[in-house]
């Protein structure tokens, strides 16, 4: 914009850095800033505040708590004869280093509240998952790149100006310690000093549209103002959601841009953008996942070995009710062939007796329905925030689902009924009376083990 400006008709800014934001000494206060508009957000929410009293308050003292005496974090089983890690110890500024690089997804500011709120009950899941996730992702940091950049920006910065007033005193020692560090390696690399006039507010008449995030942890609406106080046509809109980036992952910043670039004259119609203060999700609006114990941690992994019991029964079962397809009609082959029969009794009791092959088949039916039903809603859940599954819970809506249960616990009552019958009656062989006792038992097992997974139930 001030080297080539012929050549540019419009600029869009997402996530805006001014010129002069020394990531040295100026990032501390960033931080703070947006753990404040996390607390105070929560603070101005009566739902949040109840549920999470004097959250700021409560997550430094957590943290302080945490550098004093670190917890051991449970690790994943080796598997074979591999003996199994050391067990990992956190410390407050682990919880906070993780913590802030979540903050750069935007879904997780709904379960910020809640996080800390665990992790002050001493369940450290969601870091435990995220830390895995970050690790099993491919780094895409260019590390000496970005050290060169910063080097030849503010590698001359004096030591003295690692002083923070207003700062949290944790977080301003973090700081000098981070930027002396930084320092060491700008000192140590030599990396030649840009010119400072190269660092001066850029002054133009561009029209430049201008996109931040009022959650965003490193680049906050504050950075776009200050560049846009020396554009002459600035247009600057900030999402009341946003954290860091807002083009690409958003419909309405999409739009915002297009119709910018389509206008660059024109201040485009910014209401989408407009958003409600985030709802932060409270105990009462989640479920945790079965692995999950009140005060205890849980890996992704220990939820899906926990829910491999129950997933079994039902498999288990699905198996057992079609198996009555081709068993009763062999076995309807074979009476006819062999020339045997039974005595129906009267009533509807002989009507449910010969009903009964047929009404294992209707129950597989409606359980399969309902699992087709559950896994849908679940899915579509988690795919609007994966974060849930860091923090191991899923939305309380869930449990909703336990009425598509009912038909299914109908064909079981039917079941019972018609085991009984044949049994009264000996309407079939003592194999066959074995086989649909069977059939019930493991129906009614099905129930029981989706209740256990604490998703389903009143």
């Amino acid at each position: 914009m001030r080297e080539r400006p012929a050549g540019l008709r419009a600029v869009v800014l997402d996530a805006v850095v001014p010129l002069g934001f020394n990531l040295v000494t100026d990032v501390p206060a960033v931080k703070q800033r947006v753990m404040e508009r996390y607390a105070r957000t929560c603070a101005e929410s009566a739902e949040c505040a109840a549920a999470y009293p004097n959250l700021g308050a409560r997550y430094l003292a957590l943290l302080e708590r945490l550098d004093r005496e670190p917890v051991a974090l449970p690790v994943p089983r080796a598997g074979g004869g591999t003996p199994p890690p050391a067990p990992e110890r956190m410390t407050g500024r682990d919880l906070d280093g993780a913590l802030y690089q979540s903050l750069y997804v935007r879904e997780a500011v709904p379960l910020v509240p809640y996080i800390i709120d665990r992790a002050d009950q001493g369940d450290y899941s969601f870091v435990l998952n995220f830390v895995t996730l970050m690790q099993a992702s491919r780094s895409d940091m260019a590390d000496g790149m970005y050290m060169s950049v910063l080097c030849a920006e503010y590698g001359d910065t004096p030591a003295t100006a690692l002083q923070f007033p207003g700062v949290v005193g944790r977080l301003a020692q973090s700081a000098a310690e981070e930027g002396r560090q930084i320092l060491d390696v700008c000192r140590d690399w030599k990396i030649r000093l840009l010119d400072k006039a190269l660092l001066a507010p850029l002054k133009s008449d561009i029209p430049t549209l201008l996109l931040s995030g009022s959650f965003d942890p490193i680049t906050p609406p504050a950075n776009a103002e200050r560049v846009a106080s020396h554009l002459g046509r600035a247009y600057a809109v900030t999402f009341a959601r946003g954290t860091h980036g807002q083009a690409f992952t958003l419909p309405c910043a999409n739009r915002l841009i297009a119709a910018f670039l389509d206008a660059p004259d024109r201040r485009p119609d910014a209401a989408c953008a407009n958003e409600a203060a985030p709802a932060f999700l409270t105990p009462d609006r989640l479920l945790s996942l079965p692995a999950r114990s009140v005060g205890g941690s849980a890996t992704v992994q220990d939820h899906v070995q926990a829910l491999a019991g129950p997933a079994a029964i039902v498999g288990f079962a699905l198996l057992l009710f079609f198996s009555a397809v081709p068993v009763y009609a062999v076995t309807e082959i074979w009476r006819v062939f062999r020339g045997r029969g039974y005595v129906l009794p009267e009533g509807w009791a002989g009507r449910l007796v010969a009903a009964a092959p047929w009404i294992p088949v209707l129950a597989g039916l409606t359980l399969l329905g309902f699992l087709a039903v559950a896994a849908g809603a679940i899915g579509a859940a988690v795919e609007r925030n994966q974060f849930l599954l860091l923090v191991g819970a899923l939305p309380a809506g869930v449990r909703s689902l336990t009425w598509g249960l009912l038909p299914y616990a109908f064909a079981l009552v039917l079941m019972t009924l018609a085991m009984l019958r044949l049994w009264r009656h000996r309407a079939r062989s003592r194999m066959g009376r074995i086989y649909y006792s069977a059939l019930v038992i493991a129906g009614w097992a099905v129930c029981f083990a989706l209740l256990r997974t604490g998703l389903f139930g009143w």
